[in-house]
C-alpha cells in the first residue's frame, strides 16, 4: 500500500509532464488518457470531473481546480464534459453517476 495519491492533468507532452510530477505520480499505475478531446474548454471540464470525483473519494493530490467552481462558465463546462464522456468513454461513468 502506499500514500501517493493520483494527479489529474492536461498536457500535450506526455513524457515531460510525468518527469515533472515525479513522486506524484506511481510508476506502473494505472493510467487513463484521453486523447484529441475537440477543445480545450472541453479537456479542462473533463479534467474537473477527474478531479471532483477523485477528492470525493480522496484519492487525488491536485491542489488547484481546473475550473473554478464558482465561475459563471463552471456549469456549462461540466455538462459539455459530461455529455462528452457519456457519448466517448462511457466506460467511465463513475465519474457523473452519483453527481448531484
Amino acid at each position: 500500500m502506499t500514500d501517493l495519491k493520483q494527479y489529474v492533468g492536461l498536457t500535450i507532452a506526455y513524457a515531460r509532464r510525468i518527469g515533472q510530477h515525479a513522486g506524484r505520480v506511481l510508476n506502473g499505475s494505472e493510467l487513463e488518457i484521453l486523447k484529441h478531446i475537440p477543445s480545450k474548454n472541453l479537456a479542462r471540464g473533463i479534467e474537473q470531473l477527474f478531479i471532483e470525483y477523485g477528492r470525493k473519494v480522496g484519492e487525488i493530490s491536485n491542489k488547484i481546480n481546473s475550473i473554478n467552481p464558482k465561475g459563471e462558465k463552471y456549469q456549462t463546462l461540466i455538462n459539455n464534459a459530461i455529455d462528452y464522456m457519456k457519448k466517448n468513454h462511457s466506460d467511465l461513468d463513475f465519474l457523473w453517476k452519483d453527481r448531484k
